[in-house]
């Protein structure tokens, strides 16, 4: 209705009898006390932000006594503000802190401003109390009745878990699109980052077609594409992938040259724009954005994915690419086994003796000899990323091949720093080992550490499968 509009009438969105008048009042007025809010510039064509009725409001051509809001996705803002001169305010929102991110959550599920600033307050109090009581403190609850309070509050405690999705929501637009997966989901998050990121990349794309000729809802998938939309997403990741392997994260247009579909489809609304020394650069939306393309041009587009994988595996700059690969994969292929395979990982406690002495002839001395933990640097054997590739691939054939490795199926944690999300992935590990467990030492665990791991354990596992545990 903007792209075609011609007048200001045009522009309401119901044709009534009074709106020609209306409209003919603020005209004699130039727009006095008139407020318009264009939401969604980077919508408009290039050619309509250069004519259009809107570009000729907004730069004072026409109503120029009206007050003009104009919000616009970055990749687009830069031709707006070529075409304001009398610009009085950019506002450029670059990220939510931890704390905004529960606030953002709130007042997007919770509609009523009332109960919404209740429950930013009882959050708020929630983290005082976690910051001087953490070890007994337990996930966030409210007493609010409210079903949309109920699922916010259950979206914050999830993300607290998932710290690798909350790590992401620090971008609004990731924040929103988490939110929306999550609501779409039956407030529910998808069990893996790649299927939250999948979901998220065709959703964004839905986005991007809706103002071409193609009904959104026909797009069930990535993988299912029609071809006018497979091939730039196929362009796109295969520059996300070269130029990850060659850590470039922007590109200039005319490293864009070669993408002529990806181009035509504006780039399927995964890039932005910025102006760096009057130069203007592109980069996809997010890091992680660029990450899941690369991982979907090595799992689907690659022929020697495996070598790709091996070649990269030792790469921390490609770690966060290699787990959307393991999710997309599910590290099927027997070459994989290599990775999980380790022969006779020695992950036992190790003590030193009491006091310097082997043996002691006190009788409760006697039981327990060796009192005093050794810190260990053996788990740096099993980095974290295993446990994470585990979860991502969903693959419990390689939870078996992992516990087969660890000698004496004896695993100490001492020492050894856990997030709540790492929680998950050994619990899923352990469930899925198919192995009985001579001593499981999970060292200092806190409430929420402990409820996160049992969470992830099925049918009492941990008592039929462990003989030892601390």
């Amino acid at each position: 209705q903007i792209a075609t509009a011609t007048t200001l009438a045009d522009l309401f969105v119901r044709q009534r009898y009074e709106v020609p008048l209306v409209a003919e009042w603020f005209e004699k007025r130039n727009g006095e006390g008139l407020l318009i809010i264009f939401d969604g510039w980077d919508e408009l064509s290039e050619q309509l932000r250069q004519s259009s009725l809107a570009a000729s409001i907004i730069c004072k051509e026409k109503l120029d006594q009206c007050s003009v809001i104009v919000t616009s996705r970055s990749y687009a803002s830069s031709s707006l503000l070529e075409i304001m001169s009398n610009l009085s305010r950019h506002v450029q929102v670059i990220g939510f802190s931890k704390e905004e991110i529960s606030t953002v959550v709130i007042q997007t599920l919770q509609k009523d401003t009332k109960l919404a600033q209740k429950l930013i307050d009882e959050n708020t109090e929630h983290k005082k109390l976690h910051r001087y009581y953490g070890k007994y403190i337990s996930q966030l609850t409210t007493s609010q009745s409210s079903k949309d309070s109920q699922l916010a509050v259950k979206l914050i405690n999830d993300l607290n878990v998932r710290n690798d999705v909350q790590s992401l929501c620090y971008v609004p637009l990731v924040c929103s699109m988490v939110i929306l997966v999550y609501c779409k989901e039956g407030g529910h998050l998808p069990t893996t980052l790649t299927q939250l990121y999948e979901n998220f990349i065709l959703q964004t794309i839905r986005r991007h077609v809706k103002r071409h000729d193609i009904n959104p809802h026909t797009l069930g998938s990535l993988s299912s594409l029609p071809s006018q939309l497979a091939k730039p997403l196929q362009e796109m990741c295969q520059l996300a992938y070269t130029n990850l392997a060659n850590t470039t994260m922007t590109f200039s247009s005319h490293q864009l040259q070669s993408l002529s579909e990806a181009v035509k489809e504006d780039y399927l609304g995964l890039m932005t724009t910025f102006t760096e020394y009057d130069e203007e650069k592109y980069q996809f939306l997010h890091l992680s954005i660029q990450e899941f393309l690369a991982a979907w041009w090595i799992a689907k587009h690659e022929k020697k994915t495996e070598e790709v994988f091996k070649d990269h595996f030792d790469d921390d700059h490609f770690r966060m690419c290699l787990r959307f690969v393991a999710g997309l994969t599910h590290l099927e292929h027997e070459s994989y086994q290599q990775y999980f395979n380790k022969q006779q990982l020695d992950l036992q406690c190790k003590r030193e003796p009491l006091f310097g002495t082997k043996t002691c002839h006190l009788s409760y001395f006697y039981q327990n000899p060796e009192n005093y933990h050794i810190t260990s640097d053996d788990f740096d054997n099993v980095p974290i990323l295993l446990l994470q590739l585990l979860y991502e691939s969903q693959n419990t054939t390689l939870c078996q091949v992992l516990a087969q490795s660890i000698n004496n199926h004896s695993l100490c944690l001492y020492e050894v720093s856990l997030s709540l999300f790492d929680w998950l992935c050994l619990s899923y590990c352990i469930n899925n080992s198919n192995t009985t467990w001579n001593h499981l030492h999970l060292w200092e665990v806190r409430n929420q550490q402990l409820s996160v791991f049992i969470a992830g354990l099925t049918n009492n596992s941990l008592q039929t499968q462990c003989k030892r545990l601390e």
